[in-house]
């Protein structure tokens, strides 16, 4: 939900740079959240589920299995506002990982701007840190760790989380062209690409039968869910490895995996153009010490994002207009195979534990807090098509036993 005006900070030329790189930067006149309306920030991941349940979703036209789902805007006279963790509405590169480069936001009218959460982690910082009790909720990829915790006591209060859908994640390579193996990675073959000193950095690595080119791991923004779900997954710490191979992206951001994205990307990382073509038509580069094309790029990737992205939902926009380099996403990635490397991840909802247990009503007649009507939202069965929309379960996978994936998790947890 786009609805604030953003300012870059620290940055010179901030709108010849958003411009550039093909993002709008909303108006000063954009809505935003009344004194009484609910805030919710967070997580790359979660945005979009959150969008579409305050906002609901149409059936648009040119995409395949999105339904015209109920909004909680529709209905309630106090709004939800979901804030995007991205600038861009379709989840592109916002901010460059490790530059500490920052978009302000107004998250109520009349306040002063304060930095736009990007990820799961930078939610839960932006929380605890929150003394205008502006931000209502954080929406998460992952739990409050102990760090986030610690740093939520220290201001003497107190997180409740909840788990409120189901999500996967699994490595995302170009489409159809990609020098993986068929059969997918393992997850100890990332823990070798991955790991501060690589064993494997290239393909003839994993098998000589396999392209000469380098391997190139892409990393999500530290803080965000899937940086830490990953690195703790695969290297037991959530620590970015001091790996020279590893090239910063934004989570979920399918452009890096694209010609031209990845183009960008590798420039910006040392890579030189050789102005060369591979047998596939990609653009080869030379880059830390070997060469390299898009064909070589992996990323940890939401299954959630995959499976909306395969709906043609970012795609339907193109048409109304030329010169925006908007790809093609539907057709520009793929998964590699789920037995090769697959972790099951969940979606939660963090509130302050006091406004969990306000005896005020809400909504005009409600004797219901905010934060329980928004729950109950959220956990209503009528809305599980947001959910499916969103290309995540509103139920658990099997292999977790089934049933509604909404669970309350309770007071400053960090597993549930």
């Amino acid at each position: 939900m786009r609805k604030a005006s953003l300012i870059k900070v620290g940055v010179a030329g901030a709108v010849t740079l958003a411009l550039g790189a093909g993002l709008a930067l909303p108006a000063n006149a954009d809505p935003q959240a009344q004194p009484n309306d609910a805030v919710i920030v967070g997580s790359d991941t979660v945005q979009f589920l959150g969008d579409f349940l305050a906002d609901g979703q149409s059936a648009i036209a040119g995409t395949t299995g999105l339904t015209a789902a109920s909004a909680f805007n529709s209905t309630n006279k106090f709004r939800l506002y979901n804030y995007d963790a991205t600038v861009d509405a379709k989840g592109r590169t916002a901010t460059v990982a490790g530059t500490g480069t920052k978009f302000a936001v107004v998250l109520r009218a009349g306040a002063a701007p304060v930095h736009l959460p990007n990820g799961s982690g930078d939610g839960y910082n932006n929380f605890y840190q929150d003394t205008g009790n502006q931000i209502d909720f954080v929406r998460g990829s992952r739990l409050p760790n102990a760090g986030d915790i610690t740093n939520i006591h220290s201001v003497s209060k107190s997180y409740h989380s909840w788990r409120i859908a189901s999500d996967g994640m699994q490595i995302a390579v170009a489409n159809p062209a990609t020098n993986a193996p068929a059969a997918g990675l393992t997850k100890a073959q990332l823990t070798a690409i991955y790991q501060a000193s690589p064993s494997i950095t290239s393909w003839h690595g994993i098998d000589p039968s396999l392209s000469t080119d380098l391997i190139v791991p892409m990393l999500p923004q530290d803080g965000s869910g899937t940086h830490d779900d990953f690195l703790t997954d695969i290297l037991g710490s959530k620590t970015t490895p001091a790996n020279s191979h590893l090239v910063r992206t934004e989570e979920h951001d399918p452009s890096p995996l694209t010609n031209a994205g990845f183009a960008s990307k590798i420039l910006a990382s040392g890579g030189v153009d050789l102005h060369t073509t591979d047998a596939s038509g990609l653009e080869q580069f030379s880059w830390q010490g070997g060469t390299v094309t898009a064909a070589d790029a992996i990323s940890p990737f939401s299954l959630g994002r995959y499976n909306l992205i395969q709906t043609g939902y970012f795609d339907v926009g193109n048409a109304y207009g030329t010169g925006t380099g908007d790809p093609a996403w539907k057709n520009a990635i793929q998964l590699l195979p789920d037995t090769g490397y697959f972790f099951q991840r969940y979606f939660y909802l963090t509130a302050l534990q006091s406004a969990f247990q306000s005896s005020s009503g809400w909504q005009p007649g409600s004797s219901i807090n905010k934060v329980n009507t928004i729950l109950n939202w959220y956990k209503k069965a009528t809305n599980a098509s947001a959910f499916a929309d969103a290309g995540v379960s509103f139920n658990l996978p099997a292999s977790a036993g089934g049933g509604a994936a909404f669970k309350d998790c309770g007071q400053d947890v960090t597993s549930c």
